[in-house]
């Protein structure tokens, strides 16, 4: 699943990018900004996996690995939690919006009761271009021979309706799918998958500029 996440994720920020640059915002001085919003956390575990593992555990540790790799590149890195806390979300909305990022990412794992689901899926927060965004996706994922990458289109997740910014909503995998439990649950899948979330950011910036 990992093996082609890389140039499928560039794919969805290239897009919404574009998407986005007529309404894009002159560039000033300041670095750009860009959310990362890991869910769930404290009393909130999120889903859990077979080997026990939670999903606000594995999303903080990808935000704060991309947090290091996009600082690197002088990108403007602020996480919605940094520690295992619970935070509401309309706290972390109206965070967001404060802050005025130009571009979030908003990191969970999904669950289901059909255990052979898998994948990562995506959504965003685009009504306007969302039957243009859904076919340039499906069309290169299938070219990339990812049928288990969905993508959502328009969801109704809060964060996606209610926050200003672009937002990019990613599903990093299933808990309830076996294959995918045991990479949320291995080191080196989840560096691959913080460096590409990363390098993703950083082709959005370089289209906005």
């Amino acid at each position: 699943m990992y093996r082609n996440l890389t140039f499928s994720l560039m794919l969805i920020i290239w897009a919404f990018a574009f998407c986005q640059q007529e309404s894009a915002i002159q560039q000033t001085d300041r670095p750009f900004t860009v959310v990362i919003d890991a869910g769930h956390g404290g009393s909130d575990p999120g889903a859990i996996g077979f080997n026990g593992i939670k999903e606000k555990d594995i999303v903080l540790e990808v935000a704060k690995k991309c947090q290091n790799i996009l600082a690197d590149e002088k990108i403007n890195v602020i996480l919605t939690r940094t520690q295992d806390k619970f935070v509401r979300l309309n706290d972390r909305i109206l965070f967001i919006n404060k802050t005025n990022p130009d571009l979030v990412i908003s990191l969970h794992v999904n669950v289901s009761r059909d255990s052979m689901l898998a994948g990562i899926d995506s959504y965003i927060n685009d009504d306007k271009h969302a039957a243009t965004m859904d076919s340039i996706f499906g069309e290169q994922f299938n070219q990339v021979s990812l049928e288990t990458h969905r993508m959502g289109g328009r969801a109704k997740f809060s964060i996606l309706k209610l926050v200003k910014a672009p937002v990019v909503y990613l599903e990093l995998g299933y808990m309830s799918n076996r294959e995918d439990c045991s990479k949320l649950n291995d080191a080196k899948q989840k560096n691959i998958l913080a460096e590409t979330i990363a390098e993703s950011v950083l082709n959005f910036f370089k289209i906005r500029e």
